[in-house]
């Protein structure tokens, strides 16, 4: 039935000289199971006609796995509440206009939507997580990209942000976002300082958005990643780096200690993580630099000085931040944490082209 609607619809917008564009509903509460069959005949109806897809249902869906606990749901259970309508305006705007919508609501908009700041902000990574974010048409523009590529037999998504500067040999950093976060997250929050610094930006997805893992997250996957970021633009090969946050900022230590020789050093925020079997692995010496909460109630700050004397007791160089009354909070830190990081990993470079190391993993 949609099929043969969409197509009747779209050949009279068509013949109207305009594009069709197919707003992806959603199931009715307490019908999640219909989510795939509803998405995917979306999907193919808009595949078919040549129509735009607005992929709001995909949208609800990616919410609600960060959150459960979102009211999206008017009280007739199927129509949107205004947190719903938020959210498919989030992904209207940035599928229309190919830039990410992450403007901070005001206490009194926050209220009318009934929604906390936080969650405001995990509607914003929703819609952004499946939009195709491209800001602008007009190559000279900076520009944040949704990708997807095979490895290990997956498809897999990252998001990539291109800075407006035609410099060559442009530096590359990983960014690994937090518990119940995504790519798109941490490649926002970078990329002001990307633009003037003429930075390239890679945020990919963890198979599991709780937590990374290897070998499911990595160190392939992000080797995949930034060698199809290298096929396309201008990297200069020694100066890749890897920075994380909260769950994403152990991973990065791990996996520059299990790639000592492919990213050049690392730095992380709000959490001081490593795996003493990775350390014994790793053939340089890699560099990291860390900035930790004082008031951190989530990592504590004594147990992250007790990592950091542990990874310098190897013979690990660190340098280290720690920012008084500060916790595990980033969005408020984020400018000053982006910085301290950028200013640490830009000084270092590998002296020789990067080698990658292939692992064996026990299962």
């Amino acid at each position: 039935m949609l099929l043969k609607y969409a197509r009747l619809f779209c050949e009279e917008i068509k013949r109207a000289g305009a594009r069709p564009a197919l707003y992806m509903v959603w199931p009715s509460r307490g019908r999640f199971a219909d989510f795939d069959r509803s998405n995917e005949s979306y999907a193919l109806a808009a595949k078919e006609n040549g129509a735009m897809l607005l992929p709001v249902g995909e949208a609800w869906r990616a919410a609600w796995r960060e959150d459960a606990s979102l009211a999206l749901y008017s009280s007739d259970n199927f129509h949107p509440s205004p947190a719903g309508s938020y959210l498919a305006a989030l992904v209207i705007y940035e599928q229309l206009f190919g830039q990410p919508a992450r403007a901070e609501l005001d206490a009194r908009a926050l209220s009318r939507l009934n929604l906390t700041a936080q969650q405001a902000r995990t509607l914003q990574s929703a819609a952004t997580a499946v939009t195709t974010v491209t800001p602008s048409q007009d190559p000279a523009q900076p520009k944040m990209i949704r990708e997807t590529l095979m490895s290990g037999g997956k498809t897999r998504r990252y998001y990539l942000y291109v800075p407006s500067s035609i410099a060559t040999d442009k530096p590359l950093v990983v960014l690994l976002h937090p518990s119940r976060g995504d790519g798109s997250y941490l490649v926002s929050k970078w990329q002001d300082l990307a633009e003037r610094e003429g930075i390239l930006l890679v945020g990919p997805d963890a198979l599991n958005s709780e937590k990374w893992s290897a070998p499911a997250d990595g160190p392939d996957f992000l080797r995949d990643a930034v060698e199809a970021v290298r096929a396309k633009y201008s990297v200069n090969p020694r100066r890749l780096y890897v920075f994380g946050y909260s769950a994403g900022s152990g991973f990065a230590i791990n996996m520059s200690l299990l790639e000592s020789e492919y990213f050049a050093a690392a730095a992380a925020f709000a959490s001081v993580t490593f795996r003493e079997q990775y350390a014994n692995v790793a053939t340089r010496k890699a560099p990291f630099f860390f900035t930790v909460g004082v008031d951190d109630p989530v990592f504590p700050v004594a147990e992250a000085r007790a990592q950091r004397d542990a990874l310098k007791a190897r013979g690990f160089p660190v340098e280290w931040k720690e920012l008084p009354k500060a916790g595990h909070d980033y969005d408020g830190n984020s400018v000053v944490v982006n910085q301290a990081a950028w200013e640490f990993l830009k000084r270092h470079e590998l002296s020789a082209a990067p080698q990658y190391t292939q692992h064996e993993f026990k299962r």
